[in-house]
């Protein structure tokens, strides 16, 4: 099969369906949106929309695709059972980014022109409110709670936070530089951000809507992916035709594949094994392998971490051993993907597998860290109402991968910041 796929004029951003097999692909130049059948890597159906058409995005059950049409103020509503379009939502102005609510129920677009987010109802395909934003709306993203909604403001260089159920502006983020896309982690508790102007991806915290981390050494980054799992991230990179991997749990650029043409846009497949590129300048859509290795790469001495193994040729592995010691347990989910998870031991190491009878062979390292100590926690109450930031505090909290307080003390999720001597 093919890695590399033609559609049509001027591409710029796709979505692909819940189950996988099929990924949209925006034509701004051609009016139109390419299917590709992710079986066959193939263009198996063009469909002609209204002009200037720019951001695309899947409903939760699979049935529709909205297609954002900047050229032409509405939204486009495509059957993706026939691939057609249903229908037609007016009342937009210069709409670019678009995202459905994760109960299906809503469409948030962002109408750049209107310096606003457009609300649509999906059952009735119409426009039902507007919340007003700062200068140059682009994209937005809601977190997988529903709950918020964060919107990329190019001409405010800004990150505008806002509550899905009151639609009010609860947060507005400064300090950017011509942020573009936007996605959320998969457990919500992390937002990401590119900025095109500041080469570089921001990792923002839904809790106290603040930068926690960032990134840096992104030529241009346009759009931004991130993988089921929650462990990588991938950028298209514009100023250098690049795709850079990063670790999200060390936050740090693992591998940057070159060869692209103004790479603008990338989605994941489900099983996170391949990432779809869409090329701007060369109106083709390449697909990715994801880098081989293991995935988180970091755990607590005690073992017990859960290893994604990415390669080849995995189908009939024997065995998985972390230097000398085999893994607590492994399963092989297909020939490119092993779950293994650590056992208890004291050092860096490296991971093998043995596939079938062939020779052992190494497929990524593993670094033990100490176990997680907590020293203190600041402050040590507050209200029942919850949303409160904490202060942890101890050593090897680099391994933590959870904070919890007792339900009966606090019914809502804590937020927490950590120090590590």
């Amino acid at each position: 099969m093919t890695d590399e796929i033609p559609v049509g004029h001027a591409p710029i951003v796709a979505a692909i369906t819940p189950d996988g097999r099929h990924v949209y692909v925006t034509n701004f130049g051609s009016s139109s949106v390419s299917v590709i059948d992710t079986t066959t890597r193939s263009v198996i159906a063009t469909i002609g929309v209204t002009s200037g058409p720019w951001g695309v995005t899947v409903a939760p059950d699979g049935l529709r695709a909205y297609v954002a049409g900047f050229g032409s103020d509405t939204v486009a509503v495509i059957d993706t059972t026939t691939n057609r379009v249903a229908a037609s939502v007016p009342g937009l102005d210069k709409p670019l980014g678009l995202t459905v609510s994760p109960d299906g129920s809503r469409l948030y677009v962002a109408s750049q022109g209107g310096n606003r987010v457009d609300v649509i109802s999906t059952a009735t395909n119409t426009l039902i409110t507007s919340v007003p934003v700062g200068t140059g709306p682009r994209n937005v993203a809601v977190t997988p709670d529903g709950t918020q909604l964060y919107v990329t403001e190019e001409g405010a260089n800004a990150v505008t936070v806002i509550n899905t159920a009151t639609l009010t502006v609860i947060a507005t983020l400064p300090g950017f530089l011509f942020p573009r896309a936007v996605t959320p982690s998969p457990d919500g508790q992390r937002v990401y951000v590119t900025e095109y102007g500041g080469n570089r991806l921001d990792v923002i915290d839904t809790a106290t809507h603040t930068v926690v981390h960032t990134v840096t050494g992104l030529s241009i980054p346009f759009g931004v992916a991130v993988s089921h799992d929650g462990l990588l991230a991938y950028v298209a990179c514009n100023g250098d035709d690049s795709v850079s991997t990063i670790d999200l749990v060390r936050n740090e650029i693992i591998d940057t594949a070159p060869g692209f043409h103004a790479p603008s846009w990338l989605v994941v497949t489900p099983d996170d094994l391949d990432v779809y590129v869409v090329n701007n300048g060369n109106e083709t859509v390449r697909v990715l392998p994801t880098p081989p290795g293991a995935y988180p790469d970091v755990g607590p001495l005690s073992g017990g971490t859960a290893v994604n193994i990415i390669g080849e040729g995995l189908g009939d592995t024997t065995a998985v051993r972390f230097g000398c010691q085999p893994a607590a347990s492994f399963t092989v989910l297909n020939d490119q993907e092993v779950l293994a998870v650590s056992p208890n031991l004291v050092t860096d190491v490296e991971i093998d597998a043995t596939p079938g009878q062939l020779t052992t062979r190494t497929v990524g390292r593993f670094y033990y860290l100490p176990d997680s100590v907590l020293a203190g926690i600041s402050p040590t109450s507050g209200p029942l109402s919850g949303g409160g930031t904490l202060t942890v505090t101890g050593r090897g909290l680099i391994t933590t991968h959870r904070c919890a307080l007792a339900p009966s003390l606090s019914p809502h999720r804590p937020s927490w910041t950590t120090r590590s001597p």
